[in-house]
Protein backbone atom coordinates (compact mmCIF):
# COMPACT_ATOMS: atom_id res chain seq x y z
CA UNK A 1 0.00 0.00 0.00
CA UNK A 2 1.13 3.50 -0.66
CA UNK A 3 2.54 5.53 2.07
CA UNK A 4 0.33 8.44 0.64
CA UNK A 5 -2.72 6.18 1.07
CA UNK A 6 -1.92 5.11 4.73
CA UNK A 7 -1.79 8.45 5.78
CA UNK A 8 -5.13 9.10 4.17
CA UNK A 9 -6.76 5.99 5.63
CA UNK A 10 -4.62 7.03 9.32
CA UNK A 11 -6.40 10.38 9.00
CA UNK A 12 -10.06 8.97 8.08
CA UNK A 13 -9.86 7.16 11.34
CA UNK A 14 -9.64 10.14 13.01
CA UNK A 15 -11.84 11.87 10.76
CA UNK A 16 -14.62 9.11 11.85
CA UNK A 17 -14.04 9.52 15.54
CA UNK A 18 -14.43 13.31 14.85
CA UNK A 19 -17.57 13.03 13.42
CA UNK A 20 -19.37 10.14 14.83
CA UNK A 21 -17.86 10.02 18.47
CA UNK A 22 -15.88 6.56 17.97
CA UNK A 23 -13.59 6.03 21.04
CA UNK A 24 -12.57 2.25 19.28
CA UNK A 25 -10.73 3.09 16.17
CA UNK A 26 -9.30 -0.06 14.42
CA UNK A 27 -5.81 1.10 14.69
CA UNK A 28 -3.81 -0.16 17.60
CA UNK A 29 0.07 0.83 17.90
CA UNK A 30 1.06 -1.30 20.96
CA UNK A 31 1.41 -1.48 24.60
CA UNK A 32 2.96 0.70 26.39
CA UNK A 33 3.75 2.01 30.84
CA UNK A 34 0.26 2.70 32.33
CA UNK A 35 1.51 4.07 35.50
CA UNK A 36 3.18 6.66 35.65
CA UNK A 37 7.00 6.54 36.59
CA UNK A 38 9.22 9.49 38.07
CA UNK A 39 12.73 10.50 36.74
CA UNK A 40 15.19 8.76 38.96
CA UNK A 41 17.43 10.98 40.67
CA UNK A 42 19.59 9.59 43.81
CA UNK A 43 22.63 8.96 41.63
CA UNK A 44 22.47 12.40 39.53
CA UNK A 45 25.41 14.98 38.97
CA UNK A 46 25.01 18.09 40.71
CA UNK A 47 25.63 21.22 38.63
CA UNK A 48 29.16 22.26 39.70
CA UNK A 49 30.24 25.36 41.44
CA UNK A 50 30.87 27.48 38.39
CA UNK A 51 33.82 29.15 40.00
CA UNK A 52 35.91 25.75 39.04
CA UNK A 53 34.49 25.31 35.70
CA UNK A 54 36.06 25.85 32.05
CA UNK A 55 32.71 27.99 30.90
CA UNK A 56 31.81 31.26 30.35
CA UNK A 57 28.64 31.85 32.42
CA UNK A 58 27.38 34.95 30.88
CA UNK A 59 27.66 33.50 27.55
CA UNK A 60 25.79 30.10 28.45
CA UNK A 61 23.42 32.00 30.19
CA UNK A 62 22.44 33.89 27.15
CA UNK A 63 22.18 30.64 25.14
CA UNK A 64 20.08 28.49 27.15
CA UNK A 65 17.85 32.19 28.17
CA UNK A 66 17.32 32.46 24.45
CA UNK A 67 16.69 28.94 23.57
CA UNK A 68 13.74 29.10 26.47
CA UNK A 69 12.92 32.07 24.65
CA UNK A 70 12.78 30.87 21.63
CA UNK A 71 9.04 29.45 20.13
CA UNK A 72 10.39 27.87 17.20
CA UNK A 73 12.65 25.50 19.39
CA UNK A 74 9.60 24.92 22.24
CA UNK A 75 12.53 23.93 24.82
CA UNK A 76 11.69 21.74 28.19
CA UNK A 77 14.90 21.38 29.22
CA UNK A 78 18.45 21.48 28.43
CA UNK A 79 22.00 20.23 29.91
CA UNK A 80 25.58 20.91 29.38
CA UNK A 81 28.44 18.92 30.67
CA UNK A 82 32.25 19.67 30.15
CA UNK A 83 35.26 18.43 30.89
CA UNK A 84 33.16 15.70 32.66
CA UNK A 85 31.70 18.56 34.89
CA UNK A 86 28.03 19.09 34.92
CA UNK A 87 28.29 22.78 34.43
CA UNK A 88 24.81 23.79 33.18
CA UNK A 89 21.02 22.29 34.17
CA UNK A 90 17.65 24.29 32.86
CA UNK A 91 13.95 23.41 32.61
CA UNK A 92 11.61 25.88 31.05
CA UNK A 93 8.80 26.00 33.87
CA UNK A 94 6.51 24.35 34.31
CA UNK A 95 8.93 21.13 33.46
CA UNK A 96 11.64 19.70 36.19
CA UNK A 97 14.01 17.16 36.81
CA UNK A 98 11.68 14.58 38.57
CA UNK A 99 10.27 13.60 35.33
CA UNK A 100 11.40 12.06 32.32
CA UNK A 101 10.80 12.29 28.50
CA UNK A 102 9.34 11.30 25.67
CA UNK A 103 13.21 10.87 23.31
CA UNK A 104 11.35 9.35 19.95
CA UNK A 105 14.25 8.54 17.80
CA UNK A 106 16.85 9.55 20.02
CA UNK A 107 16.87 6.33 21.41
CA UNK A 108 17.96 4.51 18.12
CA UNK A 109 21.22 4.99 19.04
CA UNK A 110 20.69 3.05 22.28
CA UNK A 111 18.88 0.29 19.95
CA UNK A 112 22.76 0.49 18.08
CA UNK A 113 24.53 0.26 22.05
CA UNK A 114 22.32 -3.14 22.70
CA UNK A 115 23.10 -4.14 18.44
CA UNK A 116 27.37 -3.42 19.63
CA UNK A 117 27.15 -5.48 23.03
CA UNK A 118 25.22 -8.11 21.40
CA UNK A 119 28.32 -8.39 18.91
CA UNK A 120 30.42 -8.17 21.53
CA UNK A 121 29.62 -11.34 23.16
CA UNK A 122 29.05 -13.70 20.27
CA UNK A 123 25.52 -12.95 19.24
CA UNK A 124 25.31 -11.97 16.06
CA UNK A 125 27.31 -10.53 13.30
CA UNK A 126 26.53 -7.24 11.08
CA UNK A 127 26.70 -9.35 8.09
CA UNK A 128 23.95 -11.91 8.95
CA UNK A 129 20.58 -11.98 6.49
CA UNK A 130 17.18 -10.73 8.36
CA UNK A 131 15.50 -13.58 6.94
CA UNK A 132 18.36 -15.90 8.58
CA UNK A 133 17.61 -14.84 11.82
CA UNK A 134 13.69 -14.95 11.35
CA UNK A 135 13.36 -17.87 8.87
CA UNK A 136 9.34 -18.56 10.07
CA UNK A 137 8.52 -15.55 8.28
CA UNK A 138 10.04 -16.09 4.94
CA UNK A 139 8.72 -18.38 1.73
CA UNK A 140 7.80 -18.33 -1.17
CA UNK A 141 6.57 -14.82 -2.13
CA UNK A 142 9.35 -13.16 0.14
CA UNK A 143 11.01 -10.82 -2.16
CA UNK A 144 14.58 -11.47 -3.34
CA UNK A 145 15.57 -8.25 -2.50
CA UNK A 146 14.55 -8.90 0.94
CA UNK A 147 16.37 -12.20 1.17
CA UNK A 148 19.58 -9.76 1.09
CA UNK A 149 18.77 -7.21 3.53
CA UNK A 150 21.58 -7.76 6.66
CA UNK A 151 22.20 -6.13 10.64
CA UNK A 152 23.97 -3.47 8.89
CA UNK A 153 21.59 -2.64 6.33
CA UNK A 154 19.27 -1.74 9.20
CA UNK A 155 21.81 -0.19 11.25
CA UNK A 156 22.77 2.43 8.32
CA UNK A 157 18.95 2.66 7.09
CA UNK A 158 19.80 1.23 3.56
CA UNK A 159 17.69 -1.85 3.96
CA UNK A 160 14.97 0.30 2.05
CA UNK A 161 12.21 -1.75 3.18
CA UNK A 162 8.58 0.16 2.54
CA UNK A 163 7.44 -1.46 5.77
CA UNK A 164 7.19 2.07 7.96
CA UNK A 165 5.94 3.86 11.08
CA UNK A 166 2.71 4.81 8.96
CA UNK A 167 2.03 1.07 8.28
CA UNK A 168 2.88 -0.05 11.46
CA UNK A 169 -0.66 1.33 12.85
CA UNK A 170 -2.25 -1.25 10.48
CA UNK A 171 -0.30 -5.03 11.21
CA UNK A 172 -0.05 -7.07 14.17
CA UNK A 173 3.23 -8.66 13.68
CA UNK A 174 5.92 -5.98 12.55
CA UNK A 175 8.41 -8.75 12.09
CA UNK A 176 6.12 -10.95 9.97
CA UNK A 177 5.01 -7.25 8.27
CA UNK A 178 8.47 -5.97 7.10
CA UNK A 179 9.94 -9.45 6.29
CA UNK A 180 7.38 -9.78 3.36
CA UNK A 181 7.50 -6.45 2.55
CA UNK A 182 8.53 -5.15 -0.88
CA UNK A 183 11.66 -3.20 -1.14
CA UNK A 184 12.48 0.00 -2.88
CA UNK A 185 15.87 -0.46 -4.24
CA UNK A 186 18.82 -2.80 -3.88
CA UNK A 187 19.63 -3.06 0.14
CA UNK A 188 22.80 -1.07 0.44
CA UNK A 189 22.41 0.90 -2.61
CA UNK A 190 20.82 4.34 -1.37
CA UNK A 191 19.50 5.54 2.04
CA UNK A 192 15.78 5.55 3.67
CA UNK A 193 15.16 6.80 7.22
CA UNK A 194 12.99 4.30 8.48
CA UNK A 195 11.90 3.97 12.65
CA UNK A 196 10.84 -0.12 11.43
CA UNK A 197 14.69 -0.76 10.90
CA UNK A 198 15.57 0.26 14.58
CA UNK A 199 12.73 -2.07 15.67
CA UNK A 200 14.24 -4.93 13.59
CA UNK A 201 17.06 -4.73 15.51
CA UNK A 202 15.70 -4.77 18.83
CA UNK A 203 13.83 -8.07 17.88
CA UNK A 204 17.10 -9.25 16.88
CA UNK A 205 18.64 -8.41 19.88
CA UNK A 206 15.85 -9.84 21.51
CA UNK A 207 15.68 -13.24 19.91
CA UNK A 208 19.32 -14.01 20.02
CA UNK A 209 19.73 -12.28 23.78
CA UNK A 210 16.50 -14.47 25.00
CA UNK A 211 14.99 -11.97 26.98
CA UNK A 212 13.64 -8.30 25.92
CA UNK A 213 16.29 -5.43 24.95
CA UNK A 214 15.11 -3.57 27.33
CA UNK A 215 16.45 -6.16 30.15
CA UNK A 216 19.41 -6.68 28.31
CA UNK A 217 20.32 -3.40 28.47
CA UNK A 218 19.53 -2.78 32.31
CA UNK A 219 22.10 -5.17 33.19
CA UNK A 220 24.88 -4.42 30.87
CA UNK A 221 24.44 -0.66 30.46
CA UNK A 222 21.95 1.45 32.40
CA UNK A 223 22.87 0.08 35.82
CA UNK A 224 26.94 0.88 35.74
CA UNK A 225 25.63 3.93 34.18
CA UNK A 226 23.19 5.02 37.26
CA UNK A 227 20.20 5.05 34.73
CA UNK A 228 17.47 3.44 36.04
CA UNK A 229 13.33 3.73 35.94
CA UNK A 230 13.53 3.64 32.29
CA UNK A 231 10.68 2.46 30.04
CA UNK A 232 10.62 1.38 26.55
CA UNK A 233 7.26 1.51 24.71
CA UNK A 234 6.46 -2.12 22.88
CA UNK A 235 4.85 -3.74 19.72
CA UNK A 236 1.90 -5.42 19.86
CA UNK A 237 3.90 -8.67 20.30
CA UNK A 238 5.69 -7.11 23.20
CA UNK A 239 9.22 -6.16 21.76
CA UNK A 240 10.41 -2.85 22.59
CA UNK A 241 9.88 -0.73 19.32
CA UNK A 242 13.91 0.19 19.58
CA UNK A 243 13.21 3.64 16.87
CA UNK A 244 11.06 5.35 19.11
CA UNK A 245 9.12 4.71 22.51
CA UNK A 246 11.50 5.31 25.03
CA UNK A 247 11.23 7.45 28.21
CA UNK A 248 14.30 8.86 30.22
CA UNK A 249 15.54 11.77 32.43
CA UNK A 250 17.59 14.92 30.83
CA UNK A 251 20.44 13.50 33.15
CA UNK A 252 19.84 9.84 31.77
CA UNK A 253 20.31 11.63 28.59
CA UNK A 254 23.66 13.48 29.41
CA UNK A 255 24.74 9.95 30.89
CA UNK A 256 24.63 8.32 27.67
CA UNK A 257 26.66 10.84 25.67
CA UNK A 258 29.09 10.90 28.02
CA UNK A 259 29.21 7.03 27.43
CA UNK A 260 30.15 8.16 24.08
CA UNK A 261 32.72 11.06 24.89
CA UNK A 262 34.75 8.19 26.97
CA UNK A 263 34.98 5.60 24.08
CA UNK A 264 32.54 3.66 26.42
CA UNK A 265 33.57 4.13 29.31
CA UNK A 266 33.01 4.83 32.82
CA UNK A 267 35.19 5.20 36.18
CA UNK A 268 33.71 3.78 39.46
CA UNK A 269 35.68 3.50 42.21
CA UNK A 270 38.78 4.54 41.12
CA UNK A 271 38.32 1.88 38.50
CA UNK A 272 38.07 1.96 34.79
CA UNK A 273 35.43 0.13 33.00
CA UNK A 274 34.65 -0.34 29.83
CA UNK A 275 30.80 -0.85 28.68
CA UNK A 276 30.85 -0.50 25.15
CA UNK A 277 33.82 -1.47 22.85
CA UNK A 278 35.94 1.16 22.01
CA UNK A 279 35.74 -0.11 18.69
CA UNK A 280 32.44 -0.34 18.57
CA UNK A 281 32.37 3.19 19.55
CA UNK A 282 34.53 4.28 16.42
CA UNK A 283 32.69 1.84 14.59
CA UNK A 284 29.69 3.23 15.37
CA UNK A 285 29.94 7.02 14.54
CA UNK A 286 31.92 6.52 11.28
CA UNK A 287 30.50 7.86 8.94
CA UNK A 288 28.78 5.00 6.33
CA UNK A 289 26.38 7.36 4.36
CA UNK A 290 27.29 10.00 3.20
CA UNK A 291 25.30 13.46 2.40
CA UNK A 292 25.86 15.99 0.10
CA UNK A 293 23.11 18.12 0.28
CA UNK A 294 23.16 19.44 4.08
CA UNK A 295 24.65 22.35 6.21
CA UNK A 296 24.82 20.40 9.24
CA UNK A 297 25.62 16.74 8.92
CA UNK A 298 28.01 14.86 7.38
CA UNK A 299 26.50 11.58 7.34
CA UNK A 300 24.74 8.24 8.97
CA UNK A 301 26.73 6.20 11.34
CA UNK A 302 25.20 3.38 12.78
CA UNK A 303 21.84 4.74 14.24
CA UNK A 304 24.19 8.07 14.91
CA UNK A 305 24.20 11.69 13.09
CA UNK A 306 27.17 12.68 12.12
CA UNK A 307 27.92 16.33 11.81
CA UNK A 308 30.17 18.37 9.71
CA UNK A 309 31.74 19.78 12.79
CA UNK A 310 33.48 16.15 13.93
CA UNK A 311 30.31 16.01 17.08
CA UNK A 312 27.63 12.76 16.93
CA UNK A 313 24.05 13.48 17.57
CA UNK A 314 21.71 11.11 18.98
CA UNK A 315 18.47 12.68 17.56
CA UNK A 316 14.64 13.01 17.83
CA UNK A 317 12.00 14.63 16.27
CA UNK A 318 10.62 17.93 17.92
CA UNK A 319 14.11 18.81 19.28
CA UNK A 320 15.42 15.25 21.35
CA UNK A 321 18.78 16.04 21.25
CA UNK A 322 22.22 14.20 22.78
CA UNK A 323 25.46 16.14 20.94
CA UNK A 324 28.68 14.88 21.89
CA UNK A 325 32.24 16.68 20.74
CA UNK A 326 34.72 14.64 21.92
CA UNK A 327 37.39 17.31 20.71
CA UNK A 328 35.58 19.62 22.68
CA UNK A 329 35.07 17.28 26.08
CA UNK A 330 31.32 18.63 25.42
CA UNK A 331 27.88 17.20 25.92
CA UNK A 332 24.75 18.97 25.61
CA UNK A 333 21.34 17.37 25.72
CA UNK A 334 17.67 18.80 25.46
CA UNK A 335 14.44 17.96 25.23
CA UNK A 336 11.78 20.18 23.20
CA UNK A 337 8.66 20.44 21.44
CA UNK A 338 9.24 22.37 18.33
CA UNK A 339 9.26 21.91 14.66
CA UNK A 340 12.75 20.06 14.66
CA UNK A 341 12.21 17.12 11.88
CA UNK A 342 15.59 15.94 11.23
CA UNK A 343 19.07 17.17 12.69
CA UNK A 344 18.61 19.83 9.60
CA UNK A 345 16.95 21.94 11.70
CA UNK A 346 17.15 25.21 14.01
CA UNK A 347 17.79 24.00 17.42
CA UNK A 348 20.87 21.74 16.41
CA UNK A 349 22.20 24.74 14.30
CA UNK A 350 22.43 26.54 17.42
CA UNK A 351 23.96 23.97 19.29
CA UNK A 352 26.68 23.77 16.77
CA UNK A 353 27.23 27.40 16.75
CA UNK A 354 27.93 27.45 20.54
CA UNK A 355 29.92 24.71 20.74
CA UNK A 356 31.55 26.12 17.67
CA UNK A 357 32.66 29.66 19.89
CA UNK A 358 36.03 28.92 21.91
CA UNK A 359 34.83 32.27 23.82
CA UNK A 360 32.20 30.15 25.53
CA UNK A 361 34.50 27.75 27.24
CA UNK A 362 36.92 30.05 29.20
CA UNK A 363 36.25 30.59 32.47
CA UNK A 364 34.25 33.23 32.95
CA UNK A 365 31.96 34.10 36.76
CA UNK A 366 28.80 36.17 36.68
CA UNK A 367 29.49 40.01 38.05
CA UNK A 368 28.01 39.07 41.38
CA UNK A 369 30.00 35.57 42.65
CA UNK A 370 27.77 32.75 43.78
CA UNK A 371 25.10 33.40 41.46
CA UNK A 372 24.90 29.73 39.88
CA UNK A 373 23.23 29.77 36.41
CA UNK A 374 20.29 27.79 37.20
CA UNK A 375 19.28 30.40 40.13
CA UNK A 376 20.28 33.58 38.16
CA UNK A 377 17.72 32.45 35.34
CA UNK A 378 15.13 31.52 37.99
CA UNK A 379 15.38 34.85 39.11
CA UNK A 380 14.93 36.88 36.12
CA UNK A 381 11.85 34.94 35.70
CA UNK A 382 10.68 36.06 38.88
CA UNK A 383 11.22 39.64 38.27
CA UNK A 384 9.39 39.19 35.20
CA UNK A 385 6.22 37.57 36.73
CA UNK A 386 6.31 39.95 40.13
CA UNK A 387 3.43 42.24 38.85
CA UNK A 388 1.11 39.09 39.67
CA UNK A 389 1.97 38.99 43.74
CA UNK A 390 -0.20 41.46 44.51
CA UNK A 391 -2.49 39.99 46.78
CA UNK A 392 -5.27 42.35 44.58
CA UNK A 393 -4.69 40.07 41.24
CA UNK A 394 -6.61 37.14 43.61
CA UNK A 395 -9.50 38.93 44.50
CA UNK A 396 -9.71 40.13 40.98
CA UNK A 397 -9.90 36.78 39.55
CA UNK A 398 -12.34 35.56 42.30
CA UNK A 399 -14.68 38.60 41.33
CA UNK A 400 -14.41 37.88 38.12
CA UNK A 401 -14.78 34.08 37.47
CA UNK A 402 -17.29 33.50 40.35
CA UNK A 403 -20.68 34.80 38.33
CA UNK A 404 -19.68 31.58 35.88
CA UNK A 405 -19.01 28.84 38.21
CA UNK A 406 -21.71 25.84 39.61
CA UNK A 407 -22.82 25.85 35.44
CA UNK A 408 -22.71 23.11 33.75
CA UNK A 409 -22.10 23.64 29.66
CA UNK A 410 -23.11 20.58 27.22
CA UNK A 411 -21.38 20.36 24.18
CA UNK A 412 -23.20 19.21 21.35
CA UNK A 413 -20.61 19.85 18.50
CA UNK A 414 -16.94 18.08 18.41
CA UNK A 415 -14.58 19.99 20.91
CA UNK A 416 -11.62 18.29 20.81
CA UNK A 417 -10.02 16.81 23.84
CA UNK A 418 -7.69 17.60 26.97
CA UNK A 419 -5.59 14.44 25.79
CA UNK A 420 -3.34 15.81 22.35
CA UNK A 421 -4.08 14.60 19.12
CA UNK A 422 -0.54 13.30 19.20
CA UNK A 423 -0.54 11.30 22.09
CA UNK A 424 -3.74 9.73 21.62
CA UNK A 425 -2.20 8.36 18.57
CA UNK A 426 1.32 7.57 20.13
CA UNK A 427 -0.75 5.63 23.15
CA UNK A 428 -4.00 4.55 21.15
CA UNK A 429 -5.85 6.77 23.24
CA UNK A 430 -8.87 8.00 21.24
CA UNK A 431 -10.84 10.01 23.00
CA UNK A 432 -14.50 11.49 21.66
CA UNK A 433 -13.84 14.72 22.54
CA UNK A 434 -15.41 17.50 25.65
CA UNK A 435 -19.17 16.94 26.17
CA UNK A 436 -19.73 18.93 29.05
CA UNK A 437 -17.88 21.54 31.06
CA UNK A 438 -17.60 23.99 34.21
CA UNK A 439 -15.41 25.94 36.65
CA UNK A 440 -15.35 26.07 40.25
CA UNK A 441 -13.20 28.84 42.56
CA UNK A 442 -10.65 27.85 45.17
CA UNK A 443 -8.33 29.95 47.13
CA UNK A 444 -5.26 28.95 45.12
CA UNK A 445 -6.46 27.71 42.05
CA UNK A 446 -9.44 26.84 39.56
CA UNK A 447 -10.64 24.04 38.96
CA UNK A 448 -11.70 22.55 34.80
CA UNK A 449 -14.54 20.24 35.41
CA UNK A 450 -14.87 18.14 31.96
CA UNK A 451 -16.47 15.22 30.75
CA UNK A 452 -14.58 14.06 27.99
CA UNK A 453 -15.88 10.51 26.58
CA UNK A 454 -17.40 8.70 29.42
CA UNK A 455 -15.16 9.88 32.11
CA UNK A 456 -15.31 13.51 34.07
CA UNK A 457 -12.00 14.89 35.21
CA UNK A 458 -11.31 17.73 37.65
CA UNK A 459 -8.49 19.31 36.61
CA UNK A 460 -6.87 21.97 39.26
CA UNK A 461 -5.37 25.02 37.14
CA UNK A 462 -3.26 27.48 38.66
CA UNK A 463 -3.41 30.72 37.89
CA UNK A 464 -0.95 32.80 40.60
CA UNK A 465 2.85 33.71 40.24
CA UNK A 466 3.26 31.58 43.70
CA UNK A 467 1.41 28.70 42.08
CA UNK A 468 1.66 29.53 38.37
CA UNK A 469 1.20 26.17 37.76
CA UNK A 470 -0.86 23.16 40.02
CA UNK A 471 0.47 19.69 39.46
CA UNK A 472 -1.29 16.48 39.44
CA UNK A 473 -1.71 13.12 37.71
CA UNK A 474 -4.50 12.71 34.96
CA UNK A 475 -5.31 9.50 34.67
CA UNK A 476 -6.84 8.50 30.73
CA UNK A 477 -8.23 5.38 29.70
CA UNK A 478 -6.61 3.98 32.30
CA UNK A 479 -2.95 5.48 31.65
CA UNK A 480 -1.14 7.94 34.00
CA UNK A 481 0.21 11.17 33.07
CA UNK A 482 1.60 13.94 34.98
CA UNK A 483 0.37 17.41 34.03
CA UNK A 484 1.32 20.83 35.03
CA UNK A 485 -2.00 23.16 34.62
CA UNK A 486 -2.44 26.69 34.75
CA UNK A 487 -4.80 29.98 32.86
CA UNK A 488 -4.49 33.58 32.21
CA UNK A 489 -7.41 35.80 32.32
CA UNK A 490 -8.06 37.20 28.83
CA UNK A 491 -9.50 40.30 27.71
CA UNK A 492 -12.77 41.04 30.00
CA UNK A 493 -16.12 43.04 29.36
CA UNK A 494 -18.91 43.43 31.66
CA UNK A 495 -21.21 40.32 29.61
CA UNK A 496 -18.06 38.04 28.87
CA UNK A 497 -14.60 37.10 29.79
CA UNK A 498 -12.16 34.23 28.73
CA UNK A 499 -10.11 32.07 29.83
CA UNK A 500 -6.83 30.44 28.40
CA UNK A 501 -6.22 27.15 29.77
CA UNK A 502 -2.47 25.38 29.21
CA UNK A 503 -2.50 21.66 29.98
CA UNK A 504 1.31 20.35 29.94
CA UNK A 505 1.91 16.95 29.57
CA UNK A 506 5.62 16.61 31.14
CA UNK A 507 6.78 13.46 29.66
CA UNK A 508 5.20 14.21 26.12
CA UNK A 509 6.33 17.01 23.69
CA UNK A 510 2.38 17.42 22.95
CA UNK A 511 0.62 20.11 24.99
CA UNK A 512 -3.31 21.48 24.98
CA UNK A 513 -3.92 24.77 24.98
CA UNK A 514 -8.28 25.69 25.94
CA UNK A 515 -9.69 28.76 25.24
CA UNK A 516 -12.85 29.18 26.56
CA UNK A 517 -14.60 32.15 25.88
CA UNK A 518 -17.84 32.38 28.27
CA UNK A 519 -20.73 34.99 27.45
CA UNK A 520 -23.76 34.69 29.76
CA UNK A 521 -25.32 31.20 28.91
CA UNK A 522 -22.86 29.83 26.29
CA UNK A 523 -19.16 29.27 25.93
CA UNK A 524 -17.32 28.88 23.06
CA UNK A 525 -14.67 26.63 23.20
CA UNK A 526 -11.20 26.52 20.47
CA UNK A 527 -8.80 23.70 21.96
CA UNK A 528 -5.26 23.76 19.84
CA UNK A 529 -2.68 21.04 20.80
CA UNK A 530 1.03 22.30 20.42
CA UNK A 531 3.28 22.14 18.87
CA UNK A 532 0.74 22.86 15.68
CA UNK A 533 0.87 19.90 14.08
CA UNK A 534 -0.83 21.23 10.54
CA UNK A 535 2.61 23.43 10.67
CA UNK A 536 4.71 20.44 11.53
CA UNK A 537 3.04 18.49 9.27
CA UNK A 538 3.52 21.12 6.24
CA UNK A 539 7.30 20.94 7.07
CA UNK A 540 7.18 17.28 7.00
CA UNK A 541 5.86 16.47 4.13
CA UNK A 542 8.20 20.06 2.47
CA UNK A 543 11.22 18.51 4.22
CA UNK A 544 13.84 17.50 1.49
CA UNK A 545 14.89 15.03 3.82
CA UNK A 546 11.87 13.47 4.34
CA UNK A 547 12.53 10.83 2.03
CA UNK A 548 16.13 11.51 2.10
CA UNK A 549 16.10 9.33 -1.54
CA UNK A 550 15.21 9.66 -5.13
CA UNK A 551 13.84 6.47 -5.86
CA UNK A 552 10.87 7.00 -3.77
CA UNK A 553 9.90 10.56 -4.68
CA UNK A 554 8.42 12.78 -2.43
CA UNK A 555 4.19 12.80 -1.79
CA UNK A 556 2.88 16.73 -2.13
CA UNK A 557 0.00 17.13 1.22
CA UNK A 558 -3.40 18.02 -0.83
CA UNK A 559 -5.81 21.35 0.19
CA UNK A 560 -8.10 18.00 0.72
CA UNK A 561 -6.06 16.60 3.71
CA UNK A 562 -4.84 19.67 5.14
CA UNK A 563 -8.61 20.99 5.67
CA UNK A 564 -9.51 17.24 7.07
CA UNK A 565 -6.51 17.78 9.48
CA UNK A 566 -7.81 21.72 10.53
CA UNK A 567 -11.62 20.20 11.39
CA UNK A 568 -9.68 17.67 13.50
CA UNK A 569 -6.92 19.26 15.71
CA UNK A 570 -8.77 22.94 15.25
CA UNK A 571 -12.45 22.75 16.31
CA UNK A 572 -14.19 25.40 17.51
CA UNK A 573 -17.43 24.41 19.64
CA UNK A 574 -20.06 26.11 21.60
CA UNK A 575 -21.27 24.89 25.00
CA UNK A 576 -24.80 25.91 26.49
CA UNK A 577 -25.57 26.21 30.11
CA UNK A 578 -28.10 24.08 31.59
Amino acid sequence: MEQHSLKLKLLDSFYDMVTTKKSNLPIYHGNDSKEFVPAYTAENKKVCNPLVADINLPSTHDFIRSLSEDKKVGLAGIAILKDGKLVAEHYVPPYGAGYRHVSFSMCKSVTSMAVGLAMEEGLLSLDEKLVDIFPEYTGLFTKKAMKEVTVKHLLTMTAGVKFDEVSSYFAEDWRKSFIGSDVSFAPGTDFTYNSLNTYMLAAIVTRRAGCSMLAYLKSRLFRPLGIHNITWDCCPKGIERGGWGMKLSLQDMVKLGELYLNDGAIIRDGKHIQLLSRAWIRESTQTHVEFEDTTLTKGYGYQIWCLKDGAWLFNGVFGQNVYINQRKNLVIACTAGGYEVFPEGHLVARICKFAADEENFIRKPFATIGDTLKNYIAEKRYQKNAKQLDPAYAAYIERVVKPYTGRTYDVTDYASSILPNANQMFYSLYMTGIEQLGISYKKEYLVLHVRDGKKVYHIRVGYLSAHPYIYQILDIGGKKLPVAAGCELMDRTEKEFGLKIRLYYLEEVANKVIDLQFEGDKVKIRAVGTPNLVKFMEKLFGEAMMQRTKKLGRWKDSTFLKEKMKKVLFPESEGIAR
